[in-house]
């Protein structure tokens, strides 16, 4: 009963460590009554406290990663992160974790800094906002949980950023909330000076 129950653990952690490269992932709230709310609990199980809700309509929740079985999902809610219920959870169609994610915005702490990748990509950092063009998405060539990103400022000749994502745990430095991605950016100058800044990356919204 022991090796049974030894095997059983083995296969079900190594199902949802195979999961995690398919993170982050946006999904819908599902099977939720009207009247009622999803709890987002401390940790992944029915007895834990609850931190806070999603509404039965919610869509666009970024899961940033799987339990050890596989049941329940890590969100963020407000200015931290918990746990779902899987069963009440809807992965949204034609998500591929094989391509590079839809990142909605990277940013960082100490300083502050931050990378929208909307209509209109912008870099900000305290007192400064500035419209970039993104020149190039590219997976690794041999590694598929990682991509480069590459723009320039728009408004400043000869100044653009090389960025490296990866899908891995990251925390923001300001919050308990959690993501799948990280980022380390690097700015170069006009006289070959350059920057490093860290920090993580979304998908959500």
């Amino acid at each position: 009963m022991k090796l049974l129950a030894a095997l059983l653990f083995g296969f079900f952690t190594t199902s949802a460590l195979a999961d995690q490269s398919k993170f982050p992932a946006l999904y819908d709230v599902t099977d939720v009554a009207t009247d009622d709310v999803l709890n987002v609990r401390q940790s992944p199980g029915a007895s834990y406290p609850v931190i806070g809700v999603l509404n039965p309509n919610a869509t666009d929740i970024e899961v940033v990663r799987l339990n050890d079985t596989a049941t329940w999902a890590l969100v963020n809610v407000a200015e931290q992160s918990g746990w779902v219920s899987l069963s009440f959870m809807r992965r949204q169609a034609k998500q591929s974790d094989t391509k590079t994610p839809a990142i909605t915005s990277c940013f960082g702490t100490e300083p502050f800094w931050s990378l929208s990748f909307d209509d209109q990509p912008k870099w900000s950092v305290p007192g400064q906002s500035d419209p970039v063009a993104i020149t190039e998405w590219q997976p690794s060539r041999n590694l598929r949980d990682r991509y480069a990103i590459t723009g320039k400022m728009t408004n400043s000749q000869g100044v653009g950023f090389k960025a490296v994502v990866r899908r891995k745990q990251c925390s923001d430095g300001m919050s308990d909330r959690a993501y799948a991605l990280d980022a380390d950016l690097i700015w170069q100058g006009p006289n070959s000076s350059i920057m490093l800044y860290s920090g993580c990356c979304t998908i959500a919204p």
